[in-house]
């Protein structure tokens, strides 16, 4: 591979980064759809701060799984570009799916017994 060729592709994936509160959300366009679809994993870190993520949410697609949500069934995994520089699958939603996601009662409180917290923040996804 090139170096004009590596730097193409690094602008490439730099543009698929969303900045919130000075952390990043991997996404990706499909234009066939005409749909963003955005890290999971990104998401849960910026709207709860979790120090673990990835741990959050794979507890979190257990409960809802038991709950018989359809919700972590229609995720899908796209590759995209971790900090290490490469590109593994990773789950990612659409918006819609991110907001029944976040709406759902187990998304911010999941690791105890004491009611689900509520979000006051704000995050656009386009």
């Amino acid at each position: 591979m090139t170096n004009i060729s590596c730097i193409n592709k690094t602008l490439a994936a730099m543009k698929d980064l969303k900045l919130f509160e000075n952390k990043k959300i991997r996404s990706k366009w499909d234009a066939e759809l005409g749909k963003w679809y955005f890290s999971v994993v990104d998401i849960i870190e910026v709207l709860t701060d979790s120090p673990r993520p990835r741990k959050y949410w794979n507890a979190l697609k257990t409960k809802l799984k038991l709950e018989g949500s359809e919700l972590s069934q229609n995720i899908g995994q796209l590759k995209m570009q971790s900090e290490d520089g490469k590109f593994y699958k990773t789950d990612v939603s659409d918006t819609e799916q991110l907001f029944r996601l976040i709406q759902s009662n187990q998304f911010l409180y999941i690791s105890t017994n004491k009611q689900p917290a509520t979000s006051n923040r704000i995050i656009t996804l386009t």
